[in-house]
């Protein structure tokens, strides 16, 4: 099973390396590149014009809106002003994403230029307002354990400050747990007020410790562990598989285990994004990678045959990938025709246009039968025009039914009591998952609050700048919750808050797990 997820995951990467560097659309606006401010511009003031249209002509959120119009054409005046200093990249690319990070959205971004053999070896764990070292150079094994005090004499109240400056995130959650990986690298703490004038990272401990870090390359790196038990309240395996279940018979418990969104349908979709056909070769092994809806069939047959009372669901670390996935799995836990489902907002821009030409020609198609005009300012929900909000063209979206097979029989909808368990790790697709568990009444959701946004963008464009060759991604779309009232939180709460704590990872706890055999288990009652 190991060899069948590494290849769907090359699968994956290699399809995201294609659209990156295919689909990398060069950011180009004849009505910008007329403009006086733009000929008589320098590169990095060309680049932030055209930059600028971009936004406020593909995202989402600038789509019939005055007031937020209003605010990106301010922000264009001043940092036209601005550039006019520039000198370096990284100063333009400090620049532009201080603005992106003001969007919440954490699909919008620069692409920073990452040096991968400049990393500090230092890995820490947040619990909170502490920051725990976890892993460290094996010459300052003594400092496992030990709480940090300070980073480059900057209290962590400031690094944090200085990281936010430079990150894009759909809220703090999201912004937190992409900052324990980004702590290592050099190249991100270049980019923020914090970076030591050397180039070391200065560390101070709870005791008053001092060390010195200096970042090198990977294959000098040396970093020692702090060992951590796996405790006997401990349920979660590995995640060199896209989802596994397990049944615990004596406590009427199925723990379903969601790593990705993930499989043989989904990369079979996937694939035809950026290929006209599917080899043999292909066919043959993809055959090999499960299939979601078939795993699930056979389940659901294990867990009526044994009488499961109570559905465990476990999309902790599970980044998304296909939510056909999580639809299918939502057809088995409540009939189809009561769910309530969420909404996609398309917005038609000219990069969606260039980077999606086979959907582009499909949209014109569908709006010049009806007789509507297809307009830039508009985002145009996905159900009323008949394309499906997730899928990449008309005549594609038809055959999903083929792909994905959803339960139907109403009779076998799970009747038992259902939990979902997230945490700072669940993210897009997953995240639309547990909100339309939440919105719909299935259950209950317990762990960390969410890293992502129930009502959100994405579904990503890439592009790059024709002078300083900056790459970033946009969204394109929006994506709103069936509960429309609630689309106003930042993060999705669960029913009961379990964070994830330094204490149960030093002692190999899953907290979550033991709440759950407190509460659904037969031998505790």
């Amino acid at each position: 099973m190991k060899t069948l997820f590494l290849f769907m995951a090359t699968i994956v990467i290699d399809v995201a390396l294609i659209h990156a560097q295919q689909n990398a659309t060069v950011v180009t606006s004849p009505q910008v590149e007329s403009m006086r401010q733009y000929v008589n511009g320098n590169i990095y003031q060309k680049d932030f014009l055209l930059c600028m249209d971009m936004l406020k002509t593909t995202h989402p959120l600038f789509a019939s809106d005055v007031v937020q119009e209003s605010w990106i054409d301010s922000l264009t005046r001043v940092g036209y002003a601005q550039l006019s200093a520039c000198r370096t990249a990284l100063e333009f690319e400090k620049y532009l994403q201080c603005i992106f990070v003001q969007l919440h959205d954490g699909h919008t971004t620069i692409i920073p230029t990452v040096n991968q053999d400049l990393i500090y070896p230092l890995n820490c764990f947040i619990d909170g307002e502490d920051w725990y070292v976890r892993g460290i150079d094996k010459s300052f094994r003594e400092c496992l354990g030990k709480k940090l005090k300070k980073v480059n004499g900057k209290s962590l109240a400031e690094v944090l400050k200085s990281f936010k400056e430079i990150v894009s995130a759909d809220n703090n959650s999201y912004f937190l747990n992409k900052l324990a990986g980004y702590l290592s690298l050099y190249s991100m703490w270049e980019r923020t007020s914090c970076v030591a004038p050397d180039s070391l990272l200065h560390l101070t401990l709870e005791d008053d410790v001092e060390i010195t870090l200096k970042p090198m390359t990977r294959a000098n790196l040396n970093i020692e562990w702090i060992k951590l038990p796996i405790g006997k309240n401990w349920i979660r395996g590995g995640r060199n598989v896209p989802f596994v279940y397990r049944i615990l018979a004596d406590k009427g418990i199925c723990f379903l285990q969601f790593n990705s969104c993930t499989d043989r349908s989904s990369l079979y979709s996937q694939y035809l994004q950026t290929h006209k056909s599917v080899s043999d070769e292909i066919r043959q092994r993809l055959a090999q990678v499960p299939r979601f809806d078939e795993f699930l069939n056979k389940m659901f047959r294990e867990v009526d045959s044994l009488h499961v009372q109570t559905l465990v669901v476990d999309v902790r670390s599970n980044a998304g990938g296909n939510s056909m996935l999580c639809d299918v799995l939502l057809s088995w836990l409540k009939p189809s025709s009561t769910l309530k489902q969420g909404s996609t907002f398309v917005r038609y821009s000219p990069l969606f246009s260039k980077q999606n030409l086979m959907l582009s020609q499909e949209y014109e198609k569908s709006f010049a039968e009806r007789g509507w005009l297809l307009r830039n300012d508009t985002l145009y929900d996905a159900k009323t025009i008949g394309l499906a909000g997730n899928q990449d063209s008309v005549s594609f979206s038809a055959s999903q039914n083929q792909l994905f097979k959803f339960n139907t029989d109403a009779d076998r909808v799970f009747k038992g009591k259902v939990v979902f368990i997230q945490d700072a790790g669940t993210y897009s697709s997953a995240g639309m998952l547990v909100t339309a568990v939440r919105d719909n009444q299935i259950g209950v959701v317990i762990g960390d609050s969410s890293a992502y946004s129930p009502c959100s963008y994405g579904d990503i464009l890439s592009w790059v700048l024709p002078h300083t060759g900056l790459r970033g991604s946009v969204s394109s779309k929006k994506f709103t919750r069936p509960d429309l009232k609630a689309c106003g939180e930042a993060s999705l709460a669960p029913d009961v808050l379990i964070p994830a704590t330094w204490h149960d990872l030093l002692n190999g706890t899953d907290s979550c797990w033991v709440w759950i055999l407190q509460n659904y288990s037969l031998m505790s009652h």
